[in-house]
């Protein structure tokens, strides 16, 4: 149907059609250009920043799709946004306790259930960094002397959300 609304919208005859993907890292441009092409001509990852380069891909029926790399737009510094909408994974986020507390108080307030059931844990009450460390705990993401490496614990939480695994 697409592939149609492109064709119809250019209104072009006889010439070749290019059409750009332009968006956020790992938000699925190279999904949608192997959908139109009807093959996996386009690289894809769970993993933000696979594109590396701008690639051409012959979609037939005169289309030509540009695939280029995730763009963050320029003065978009919200970690939390960023780790939500999975354009940084979690090893490239200077502040992951951080984006995993906000993400603990977004489960707390819309589905606190779907959060405790994932990790095996009971929050009442606690704050997000006291629910961070009981999801650590459980979790296993301990250091040397027993200690919630809350790192780790903030890290897991990010990417059980951003692989899908952890949905609210």
């Amino acid at each position: 149907m697409l592939r149609h609304m492109i064709l119809e919208t250019a209104g072009i005859k006889g010439r070749d059609i290019l059409v750009g993907s332009l968006g956020y890292p790992n938000t699925g441009k190279s999904s949608v250009i192997n959908a139109l092409a009807g093959k996996h001509k386009a690289g894809t990852s769970s993993i933000s920043g696979y594109t590396k380069g701008v690639q051409l891909v012959n979609a037939g029926s005169r289309i030509m799709l540009l695939d280029t790399p995730g763009v963050i737009p320029f003065g978009e510094e919200d970690e939390y946004i960023q780790g939500i909408l999975s354009v940084k994974d979690a090893t490239h986020l200077k502040d992951p306790v951080g984006v995993a507390m906000k993400m603990i108080e977004r489960f707390c307030a819309e589905n606190k259930t779907a959060l405790e059931s994932f990790y095996h844990v009971t929050i009442m009450g606690q704050d997000s960094y006291d629910a961070l460390l009981l999801i650590g705990r459980e979790s296993n993401c301990l250091k040397k002397k027993g200690e919630v490496d809350d790192t780790r614990a903030a890290v897991r939480i990010i990417n059980d959300w951003q692989k899908g695994l952890l949905v609210i």
